[in-house]
């Protein structure tokens, strides 16, 4: 589920940045500029991986939730049991919540490993840390910092799909009916907890994704000197 999204993240947050800086009306030689382009460049790219993440997210999670026993009998439950229009609207639903939660994702794991990389290595070099692992540092800390950043968003994510039924009838998908579920359920979020409510998780989620970044960031910046 996430190795071809992760793909697309890393290869489109490069070219959709090399391709920004490029562009005639562009200073390329501003690092400001530059890091400022990557946010934008990060979103698009996480996006375009939403399109390959989310027809298997609910086959991941009938497995996880022990309501299928394998793979093939989780792709029954969500494609081939359910009527077409159900099917339909699942996907769609499924990508535009991916889609949401994809964005101050790709806005933020690329982007801060990239300050991290322009901006640290002097001082790491200083206190002996070796030049190979520096990438998994940068990678550990864009992913935990990620991880707590996004918390918001995954809180609202995860009530809407705990609350939500919608995918049972056979009534069309709607953006704007299932934009007002969400900020019913970013209201309900706040109505309960305050603020707090969304930073529930916060931690837990922030290390989850530490040792994610970590490795892939380190294998990524290894694998690019492979000829």
């Amino acid at each position: 589920r996430e190795a071809p999204n992760a793909g697309f993240l890393m290869a489109g947050f490069n070219y959709f940045t090399r391709f920004a800086v490029g562009l005639p009306f562009v200073n390329g030689n501003d690092p400001s500029l530059k890091f400022l382009l990557m946010i934008p460049s990060g979103v698009v790219a996480m996006l375009t991986g939403a399109f390959v993440k989310a027809p298997v997210i609910d086959i991941s999670k009938q497995v996880q939730a022990g309501v299928a026993q394998n793979a093939g009998e989780a792709i029954q439950n969500v494609y081939l049991k359910p009527s077409p229009s159900q099917v339909s609207k699942r996907l769609a639903r499924t990508l535009m919540l991916t889609g949401i939660r994809g964005v101050p994702f790709g806005a933020f794991q690329c982007f801060i490993y990239e300050v991290l990389k322009d901006q640290t290595p002097p001082l790491l070099e200083s206190i002996g840390v070796p030049i190979w692992a520096e990438p998994f540092l940068w990678g550990g800390i864009a992913g935990f910092c990620t991880g707590y950043l996004t918390n918001p968003p995954d809180v609202v994510m995860q009530r809407l799909a705990l609350e939500s039924d919608d995918d049972k009838d056979d009534k069309p998908f709607s953006i704007g009916e299932t934009w007002e579920q969400i900020v019913r359920a970013t209201q309900k979020v706040y109505e309960e907890d305050g603020p707090a409510g969304f930073a529930k998780g916060g931690l837990e989620n922030a290390i989850y994704f530490l040792p994610e970044a970590m490795v892939w960031f380190g294998v990524y910046e290894a694998l690019k000197g492979v000829p």
